[in-house]
């Protein structure tokens, strides 16, 4: 019997990269075709998995402590803790994330769809604008951009909009040689405690109301789906050989897979990279975006369809920004 699986095709990178992981090539990058990825996204992500590699070798070893009341100990103090030295199995967990940005065409088609928080913008006397590079994501050449405004060729910062999260569901953590950053959501805590990563969320400081409480964190309103993911050789074999349950280049066997992973995992789940960043059967990585001004533009991918702004709430880049700096 021959069955029709549409979305397989989404999952065929996995057979090509599995067949060259061995090759010379020092990282793989997949994203949806409507993307854009430059080399100020593939250097940055270079440089934060360096720094990343750098705290592991000093990092502490996990310790291992057998007694529940050790065990329940170890859980409040690593449930508590928004900055600090991080343990190798945190590190481990973290990776450079990116956020599909668009830009805003129009503003008066689209009023009444963005979202406003009472989070005030920390523009550090710089002016929003200062606070966001739009270049690094959303410049593109005038050979390719659209006469008809379409394609902007020189946005200005606060033209870009994200959809994909917002500060409501956001927090932030301090990590050694990176300094500020929020954590992306999608992973959840699987009660080991070396390997927790928690943040200060953006409502501790009762900016909400009592009835706004912080979405769950495979809320896939919020789950920042980036549109595809990269990898450096060492990671993706540490993902598939130790991190990933089940396995992250084929085969894709049971029990994490059905029909060699031709199961109801959607579009998403393959090319999105919500393999790496949930937690059901995947790799449960922790996404990491820095806020310091002169890095958050290279955590934005320009979605360069521009199509989502009519039809989803939105929120400026720069302004998330601003208000992850204030909390």
């Amino acid at each position: 019997i021959l069955l029709i699986f549409i979305s397989s095709l989404a999952r065929q990178h996995r057979f090509v990269i599995k067949d060259k992981l061995q090759d010379s090539y020092d990282l793989f990058v997949n994203f949806e075709d409507d993307m854009l990825i430059k080399g100020h996204h593939i250097q940055h992500y270079l440089y934060v998995t360096q720094k990343l590699e750098q705290l592991k070798r000093i990092s502490m070893e996990d310790v291992t402590e057998t007694t529940n009341y050790n065990q329940r100990r170890k859980e409040r103090y690593y449930k508590s803790m928004y900055y600090g030295n991080l343990t190798r199995g945190q590190l481990n967990r973290i990776i450079p994330g990116f956020i599909r940005a668009e830009v805003l065409l129009n503003d008066k088609n689209n009023n009444g769809r963005e979202t406003q928080f009472s989070i005030p913008i920390d523009n550090n006397n710089d002016g929003a604008t200062a606070q966001l590079d739009p270049i690094p994501c959303c410049h593109i050449s005038k050979e390719h951009a659209n006469n008809e405004g379409h394609l902007p060729s020189e946005p200005n910062a606060s033209q870009i909009i994200i959809w994909e999260t917002s500060i409501l569901a956001l927090g932030v953590r301090h990590i050694p040689q990176l300094g500020w950053v929020t954590m992306l959501r999608g992973p959840k805590t699987t009660g080991e405690a070396n390997t927790m990563l928690t943040d200060y969320w953006s409502g501790n400081d009762g900016y909400y109301k009592k009835e706004q409480k912080r979405p769950t964190a495979d809320n896939r309103a919020y789950i920042n789906n980036q549109g595809g993911w990269m990898g450096t050789k060492e990671q993706i074999y540490a993902w598939h050989t130790e991190i990933c349950p089940g396995s992250f280049l084929p085969p894709f066997d049971v029990p994490h897979f059905r029909f060699d992973g031709l199961d109801l995992r959607d579009v998403e789940w393959w090319s999105g990279g919500l393999h790496l960043f949930t937690l059901r059967h995947a790799c449960n990585m922790q996404r990491v975006v820095l806020l310091d001004k002169n890095y958050f533009g290279r955590h934005l991918l320009y979605h360069t369809t521009n199509n989502k702004q009519k039809k989803k709430l939105y929120s400026k880049a720069t302004d998330l920004l601003g208000q992850l700096r204030t909390v």
